[in-house]
């Protein structure tokens, strides 16, 4: 009973204080404000947006990068080095 109640109460806080950081002014701005404000100026985002551009680089090689051909030579025998193995014919 008393970990409902606890529960209830817990979860009633943070209904609280996520109203009070999107509503509640400081100085200015809200809080989400000031962080998002932060968060746009930190070199975080420059970064993510390295990483992205890496990625889609990374990408765009792997598209264009050439296949390996085998012979059937080559087929043949690595056949043969399976069957080998395996025990078949």
């Amino acid at each position: 009973m008393f970990r409902i109640i606890g529960f209830l109460v817990w979860t009633g806080c943070a209904m609280a204080l996520g109203a009070w950081l999107s509503t509640g002014k400081v100085g200015t701005a809200t809080p989400v404000e000031w962080v998002s404000r932060a968060f746009k100026q930190a070199p975080v985002a420059q970064i993510e947006e390295k990483v992205q551009d890496a990625r889609d680089a990374l990408s765009s090689a792997h598209d264009h990068q050439v296949r390996e051909r085998h012979s059937d030579q080559d087929k043949e025998a690595v056949n043969k080095l399976i069957a080998k193995r395996t025990g078949t014919k």
